[in-house]
């Protein structure tokens, strides 16, 4: 296995355990350990497509009072991904 192979599995391990110990929170990228220069958000759009996660948009402050579209991610586990491992931490 390559080592970005193992940093990617590493990072998706960690942020796949955060969201199963509070999975009816909604998380910021950088809630989960992601900075500028992080795997982080192309791992969580990856999760996304699987279907092990879900996004909305996050839209605050004057913009949100404006109606824009504009704003970042937050993440939560997907409904059915609870159901079959279990939202509590395990």
């Amino acid at each position: 296995m390559k080592l970005n192979d193992m940093l990617n599995e590493g990072i998706e391990e960690e942020i796949m355990w955060q969201l199963r110990r509070h999975p009816d929170r909604w998380f910021r990228c950088m809630d989960l350990g992601g900075t500028d220069a992080s795997r982080h958000s192309r791992i969580l759009a990856k999760l996304c497509k699987q279907g092990k996660i879900e996004w909305r948009r996050r839209c605050v402050g004057i913009s949100a009072a404006l109606g824009s579209k504009r704003g970042g991610k937050e993440y939560r586990l997907a409904p059915a991904t609870q159901d079959k491992e279990g939202g509590d931490g395990r």
